[in-house]
């Protein structure tokens, strides 16, 4: 069985996990890497139609 102190941690450290999850570096992190996959499509899309890919 699972004393009340091993609890406590797996809950501690659950919240800990789940604060870590929700925080803002995180979606930061994630929208910046939306936003690379959304540039990298569009540069393929870019090299299918033109041909090759302008710099600048």
């Amino acid at each position: 069985m699972w004393s009340r102190v091993d609890n406590q941690e797996v809950g501690l450290e659950a919240a800990i996990l789940e604060r870590v999850r929700n925080s803002s570096l995180v979606k930061w992190f994630r929208a910046d890497n939306v936003a690379g996959l959304k540039r990298t499509a569009e540069v393929a899309a870019s090299t299918r139609v033109h041909g090759s890919i302008e710099c600048c």
